[in-house]
């Protein structure tokens, strides 16, 4: 309600755009995500919801009409994910927005659901289904990708679904029928040389980018190679430490035996 009522002012007050911030937005409500892409697309497909096993195929509509039809830039970064993917992917595939920031977002696109375990055991979340765009393709693991891509050390990092353990694969389903409303792939090759330029004479962005060559060539290798040798080094050292302990302990206590008088009266 809160966009929606912000968005209706922006038309009485003619602005010039739009500029929708989901950096760093986990998500939130499936339902939320759908209806605020209906206030820029209307009533039309948002998300397909795939269950696990392929058992049934939902296609989610928003039931907003649409108040806003301007220029439209969404900001985007490695932490975005789940709902915020859903919502940037819908601006993406109708070509209503720009997508800016990091290369991509998180790429979660899958569902959990919670089952409560008998007899006070704690719980289970299970994956039960998975998120796919109007296009067709999912967001897991590859996210939502920009098209003004921002210099940003999260781009260095590894962020994202794809870098933990046992992340279910990127997939892409028969896409649903929707009619695109923009026409953003006139504007975007000028758009991007005009943002490539704005950041070569940044000193903001130089300094940046600066700071992402310094991870790349000291920080990030550390995390492969010096952290677990030093990891290894401490281990090590305390394994010593705990043997040398319990070997100066035993032979205290043969000493203390050796001392020991028994008298007798």
């Amino acid at each position: 309600r809160d966009v929606k009522k912000h968005l209706k002012e922006f038309v009485r007050e003619n602005v010039d755009g739009v500029i929708l911030d989901l950096r760093s937005n986990g998500g939130g409500g499936l339902d939320e995500a759908i209806n605020m892409a209906g206030l820029f697309i209307g009533h039309n497909p948002v998300v397909i919801v795939r269950q696990s096993g392929g058992r049934r195929v939902t296609v989610h509509r928003s039931r907003e009409r649409a108040v806003y039809d301007g220029p439209l830039l969404i900001m985007l970064n490695r932490y975005s994910a789940s709902a915020s993917e859903i919502l940037a992917g819908a601006m993406h595939d109708y070509q209503r927005a720009i997508l800016a920031g990091d290369t991509t977002t998180f790429g979660k696109g899958t569902v959990q659901n919670i089952f409560q375990l008998p007899e006070g055991y704690g719980a289970l979340k299970v994956t039960i289904a998975q998120f796919y765009r109007v296009s067709g393709w999912s967001t897991q693991n590859r996210g939502v990708e920009t098209s003004l891509v921002l210099p940003s050390l999260y781009n260095a990092r590894d962020i994202g679904e794809s870098t933990l353990d046992n992340a279910l694969p990127w997939r892409s389903i028969d896409q649903v029928s929707y009619r695109v409303s923009g026409n953003l792939k006139k504007v975007l090759p000028k758009l991007k040389q005009l943002s490539e330029n704005r950041i070569a004479n940044s000193e903001f962005f130089q300094k940046v980018k600066e700071d992402v060559q310094e991870y790349l060539t000291t920080i990030k290798p550390l995390k492969y190679t010096s952290i677990l040798k030093m990891q290894e080094d401490d281990l090590r050292r305390k394994t010593q430490r705990d043997q040398e302990l319990e070997s100066a302990s035993e032979k205290a206590d043969e000493d203390n035996s050796d001392d020991t008088e028994i008298e007798e009266e």
